[in-house]
């Protein structure tokens, strides 16, 4: 199958039979659809406007063309980093990022899994079984991670169920090295790009742990 990607959200609708018609011309078999387009699937909190979906599916279907549903929580719309400002990533500079762009919510901020967990929910009851819906993208290019305290706080709560104890992390991580020795679980800080190599492995994991339990929240 040949697809790519289409945001109907970015045009006019008069304009959508004329594009379709061009990519059933080109034999695409499929477009992806809405991992960009939260603002206009919830203009605000609570409001869902899925109808428009509805309509760019069925003309899709109209020309043979299947779609490929995607989670539009890549890119959270301003009515929502504006009211839960927590949901906004804290960059590593420690500088919180700002609406303007895409993927500027906190991969480990339980408000912002809420409210991207009730979206993908929403478009479920609506499309989970529609017949020309032959596949699901949950969110998009899991990239951009957050550093502030409350992503701190899970990474050295990650840490004390994989060590137990303090000793055990000190010893693993042969922290004697350079006085890097912990006598408390919150002195363990985020580290990117220099500094003991076990801390930055770890690190890594608790990364690839927290988007596959930021992703489970929309699979469900």
């Amino acid at each position: 199958m040949l697809g790519a990607a289409w945001y109907p959200e970015q045009w006019p609708e008069a304009r959508w039979e004329a594009d379709l018609a061009l990519m059933e011309a080109a034999h695409i078999n499929f477009v992806r659809v809405g991992e960009f387009a939260w603002s206009s699937m919830e203009p605000k909190e609570g409001d869902y406007q899925l109808d428009w979906m509805e309509r760019a599916v069925r003309l899709a279907e109209k020309h043979h063309i299947a779609v490929v549903m995607g989670t539009p929580s890549a890119a959270p719309p301003a009515w929502l980093t504006q009211k839960y400002p927590e949901t906004l990533r804290t960059k590593e500079d420690g500088h919180k990022d700002e609406h303007g762009n895409r993927q500027q919510f906190d991969f480990s901020d339980a408000k912002y899994r809420e409210l991207a967990g009730k979206m993908a929910t929403k478009m479920a009851e609506k499309f989970g079984h529609d017949k020309n819906v032959i596949g699901w993208q949950i969110d998009n290019e899991y990239a951009n991670e957050s550093y502030g305290e409350g992503t701190r706080e899970q990474f050295q709560a990650w840490l004390k169920t994989k060590y137990k104890t303090l000793d055990n992390l000190n010893a693993k991580w042969t922290t004697a090295y350079w006085s890097e020795t912990y006598q408390d679980w919150t002195q363990i800080p985020i580290e990117e790009k220099y500094g003991n190599p076990g801390l930055l492995l770890n690190w890594k994991e608790f990364v690839s742990d927290t988007w596959r339990s930021y992703q489970k929240v929309q699979l469900d």
